[in-house]
């Protein structure tokens, strides 16, 4: 084997037999390796310098494949070759999208979007950035879900952030937020969140105060709603319904209190800290302090933790990275609802809804939650066909609530946020 050299001096190519013994005058540590050999190669790198000739430094970067080293130049990796063999490597430990995975998590080494990467498709891969690419792919195959790698997660079209604090946001609950959407008047055309400029929907200005969303006879005027995300983890949902209903008021409850800070921040991200407050708290309970929210509440959302116990331990690695508190539902993963359905109540004003998320396989026990004082309980499906909402609505009956009570309930909101 020869390696080519070319003298900085004379400008002349060198041809060096390596099988010939010499004392490297240089001897560095570092690993160069492509990603492929994550696990399998030495870790060292060596650079000769060439005699007699001036310092002319060879890099030459081993990898260890069937028992003999292997010459491989880091700029033989290209985005394009770093893709295809992610995505192979990937496919043959089973997960799943294995080619998008591995554009988000190299887009990510690059710190680029994917767009830019489909760009640069031959562009070399530098050593720092194969270092990094690596990393991620490690950490992916042990386990870590790429939504955690990449610090953030995307829903109905908004990015939030997301870390082990918080559950991370499923396409499964978007029916949840958009079965809320249609039942609070939200058209067709712009529950997928578009204007007819094409651009999502942006928040009403922060100056616009909730007492003007009230006529002069102190009724809520259209569109302007009372709202209550129950376990909001990220805030995923409350955020969005706040985002898509620029009159709505949004409160967010959950036990965790990092969980909340995760979601302060994303209210902040999408501009909604003004419509969206977040208490700590079990269930409803910290609606205590609020007497006058009780029978104001226009819609109650639910994402609780509804995995029965016993089915835990099978969970896909990935899954079990999350918090169990937001995954262990208890002996039949309704424990949670069991108690929140009859608090629910309190607060829901006549022809309130609630929605529940649930398991596919949880309907026919769900229903069974809502006894006296529910008018209506159905089963709405996810994009599988498969049960996923319990949506639940009181009866709507004139209890003779004035108006003063509303705006009362609307200024105490407001003044809390």
């Amino acid at each position: 084997m020869f390696i080519i050299g070319k003298c900085f001096n004379a400008g002349q190519p060198l041809a060096i037999d390596s099988q010939e013994p010499r004392r490297p005058r240089i001897s560095r540590y570092h690993c160069l390796s492509p990603p492929g050999e994550l696990n399998a190669c030495p870790r060292t790198t060596r650079s000769f310098s060439v005699q007699p000739a001036d310092r002319v430094k060879t890099l030459m970067y081993y990898t260890h494949r069937k028992g003999r080293d292997k010459v491989a130049q880091a700029n033989d990796w290209t985005i394009s070759k770093c893709l295809t063999w992610t995505a192979q490597y990937f496919a043959k430990h089973h997960l799943d999208n294995p080619r998008l995975e591995a554009e988000v998590l190299l887009g990510r080494a690059l710190g680029q979007t994917r767009v830019q990467v489909y760009m640069n498709l031959d562009q070399p891969m530098q050593p720092v950035e194969l270092a990094r690419y690596r990393e991620l792919i490690r950490r992916r195959i042990e386990g870590t879900p790429t939504a955690y790698l990449l610090g953030e997660k995307e829903f109905m079209s908004l990015t939030f952030e997301v870390n082990r604090q918080v559950l991370i946001p499923r396409p499964e609950t978007e029916v949840l937020v958009e079965t809320a959407l249609e039942l609070l008047g939200y058209s067709q055309r712009d529950k997928a969140g578009f204007t007819n400029a094409g651009r999502l929907n942006e928040p009403k200005p922060a100056e616009s105060a909730l007492e003007e969303e009230l006529d002069q006879g102190g009724r809520l005027r259209e569109g302007g709603f009372l709202l209550i995300d129950v376990g909001t983890g990220s805030g995923n949902i409350a955020i969005t319904l706040a985002r898509f209903l620029p009159q709505a008021k949004v409160i967010g409850l959950d036990i965790s209190a990092k969980a909340l800070e995760v979601a302060a921040r994303n209210a902040s991200r999408h501009e909604v800290s003004s419509r969206v407050a977040f208490y700590e708290g079990d269930l409803l309970a910290p609606l205590a302090e609020m007497p006058q929210l009780k029978g104001q509440i226009d819609l109650i959302t639910a994402n609780l933790p509804y995995i029965p116990s016993d089915q835990l331990p099978h969970l896909m690695k990935e899954v079990l990275q999350e918090p169990i508190i937001a995954l262990d539902g208890g002996r039949d993963g309704l424990m949670y609802y069991r108690r929140l359905v009859p608090q629910a109540l309190e607060y829901l004003k006549p022809g309130g809804y609630l929605l529940l998320e649930i398991a596919h396989d949880q309907g026919r026990a769900a229903r069974k939650l809502f006894g006296e004082g529910w008018e209506k309980v159905e089963l709405r499906p996810d994009y599988a066909g498969r049960d996923r909402v319990v949506l639940a609505r009181t009866p709507r009956r004139d209890t003779g609530t004035s108006s003063l009570s509303r705006k009362r309930a609307l200024k105490f909101v407001r003044r809390k946020t």
